[in-house]
């Protein structure tokens, strides 16, 4: 299965085969295994086969590697672990569910699942092999010594999210910035999944993430990338609510020194992590009209214009600085940009270009790039067209012509790509970002109903898309409105003027 759920559950789920049976032994077992079956066919229980021959020796399981692998591999989703710890006798009740962000009944899917825990009394956060399993069963107990915080699933080995009962969580996120940069992403990825979910209240999550910001002076990578790709969740549905403003100026305000201090002064000697952090918190910078972000973004981009040759953008700030002129100006800046794409023999570089080019906040201009799709008297490659309804259907002005272009020119986009191609499905899948209503799930369910017979690959895309919609319902439904009374309560800190 080649998609985009193999790869990336697959390699979740070998590292934590690995954490479980060691390093040594999984490359031994691999070097085994490629030898023995080189050129013929092999599948899982052949992989499983030769790991456990290799371990037998070495290392005690609870049970055979191949029933523990394949709880993960031939079932869908994956569970999360509820802990729920009595302070006085120091047992943790454990339970596992398959974890969904819908209502949709998880049913009765069990995992084995590798249980790695520590606490205040014993904060050895680097020793993840597994203590005990949460063999195939709904619920089962064990005793864990703490007087402050614990914490279970370390540097999150085990492919699973945790949810703590509330004592344990508003001591965790007290202590957020005590731990690794692991652990903090961790924390902030659960508890936001979680909240996402319905299974946590946003106060967590969001003074977790308050702590973090502020605190984190070094401005980690790996943690704020964690926080700003969650945080862009409810970014996204605020979008065009009355309470987005409030929220955007949370975000600013508790983010304020790494949006103060990141600039675009990036160097050609800087280390990869230093351009991953300034493309990462430049972008977020820059989202604001009034900032200082924006201001820079648009003095480089004119230095840009007046000499390219001499005032060169450097890649990993150039699609900042470009979208961001883009979204600020108009016709004169989004032709400067076309004209440039033009001119330009990189691909990379074009394909830079066709995003920040769906940047515009005018939606004529939008419409005219979205004829590019289906013209064939411009510069753009056929296979770039997705791209250009991605970068179009990715900006808050543009989802909805986007939509409403894809519904008049179906039969002409089957027609124009054909259907060996995956230029159409991939257009379909770019359509939820910003739904979240249920009359846009009614037009998704209509559009679907009349081109039931014409649907072809894009049939599970757009499946997808309506799942996707039915779930960010679901979340505004639930979620809405405490994240505006939690808004509203913190006004006084925050300064979150309406």
């Amino acid at each position: 299965m080649f998609d985009s759920i193999s790869y990336s559950k697959g390699v979740s789920v070998i590292r934590m085969l690995n954490n479980v049976v060691g390093p040594q032994n999984l490359k031994q077992s691999l070097v085994k295994y490629l030898n023995q079956y080189q050129y013929s066919n092999a599948n899982h229980d052949d992989l499983w086969d030769t790991i456990t021959s290799q371990i037998n020796a070495s290392l005690s399981l609870e049970s055979p590697i191949k029933d523990i692998m394949n709880s993960w591999i031939l079932q869908g989703g994956f569970p999360v672990v509820t802990a729920i710890r009595n302070s006085t006798t120091g047992i943790v009740q454990l339970s596992q569910r398959r974890f969904l962000f819908s209502k949709e009944n998880p049913g009765n899917t069990l995992w084995w699942i590798p249980i790695s825990y520590a606490s205040d009394l014993n904060p050895q956060l680097d020793n993840t092999s597994p203590k005990f399993w949460l063999k195939n069963e709904p619920e089962t107990t064990v005793t864990l010594k703490a007087n402050h915080w614990w914490l279970l699933n370390l540097q999150q080995t085990g492919y699973y999210i945790v949810n703590y009962d509330e004592h344990n969580w508003r001591r965790l996120l007290e202590n957020i910035i005590i731990f690794p940069p692991v652990t903090r992403t961790q924390l902030i990825s659960d508890s936001m999944d979680l909240a996402r979910a319905n299974l946590l209240d946003y106060d967590i999550p969001l003074k977790m993430l308050t702590n973090l910001a502020i605190q984190d002076k070094d401005i980690e990578f790996l943690s704020h990338k964690a926080a700003l790709y969650k945080v862009s969740y409810i970014y996204n549905m605020l979008i065009s609510s009355p309470i987005h403003k409030q929220f955007q100026n949370f975000i600013f305000r508790i983010f304020d020194n790494a949006f103060t201090k990141v600039d675009f002064n990036d160097q050609p000697h800087d280390e990869y992590l230093v351009q991953r952090i300034r493309s990462l918190i430049l972008d977020w910078a820059c989202k604001k009209s009034e900032s200082s972000c924006t201001n820079s973004a648009q003095i480089l981009f004119r230095k840009w214009i007046e000499n390219p040759t001499q005032n060169k953008i450097r890649p990993n700030v150039q699609k900042v600085v470009l979208c961001t002129a883009i979204r600020e100006g108009g016709e004169v800046e989004w032709d400067l940009v076309y004209k440039h794409f033009t001119q330009t023999h990189s691909i990379f570089e074009q394909n830079i270009l066709l995003d920040t080019l769906g940047c515009s906040q005018k939606p004529w201009i939008l419409n005219r790039y979205l004829d590019f799709i289906l013209k064939n008297d411009t510069s753009v490659r056929k296979q770039d067209s997705s791209r250009i309804f991605k970068a179009v259907a990715n900006n808050p002005v543009g989802y909805s012509l986007a939509f409403s272009y894809m519904r008049k020119n179906w039969d002409i986009l089957n027609t124009h790509f054909g259907s060996g191609f995956s230029i159409v499905s991939k257009m379909v899948a770019e359509l939820s970002v910003y739904m979240n209503t249920k009359y846009q799930l009614t037009e998704l369910e209509n559009f679907k109903n009349t081109n039931i017979n014409s649907l072809g690959t894009s049939s599970q895309a757009l499946d997808r898309v309506i799942e996707t919609v039915q779930s960010n319902i679901e979340w505004m439904d639930h979620s809405y409105s405490s994240i505006e009374k939690w808004l509203s309560e913190q006004a006084h800190y925050y300064g979150l003027q309406k």
